[in-house]
């Protein structure tokens, strides 16, 4: 999914309205292929999918908290490292 403004807003209910799907769009081709990071390095991050998420907290030596970790009341998320979990 791509960030695109639309032509005419229709309301505040639609929210998909502002966004496109992008067949390659990714973190590395942030508006599709062709499209590069470079020169962006200090934007800030603004949709991360849970594929990406998942990728990271691998890479970064953990995981993502499972729905139960999380709670019902528990806002944004942490990633969850083998010491954090539940032994």
């Amino acid at each position: 999914m791509v960030f695109a403004v639309p032509g005419k807003v229709r309301g505040r209910a639609d929210i998909m309205q502002w966004w496109s799907y992008v067949p390659g769009a990714d973190w590395r081709h942030p508006t599709g292929p062709g499209s590069s990071i470079e020169g962006k390095e200090t934007h800030p991050v603004v949709q991360v999918s849970p594929e990406d998420a998942a990728a990271y907290a691998a890479w970064a030596g953990g995981r993502l908290p499972s729905e139960q970790e999380l709670g019902s009341n528990h806002i944004g998320f942490r990633i969850v490292k083998d010491i954090d979990a539940p032994g």
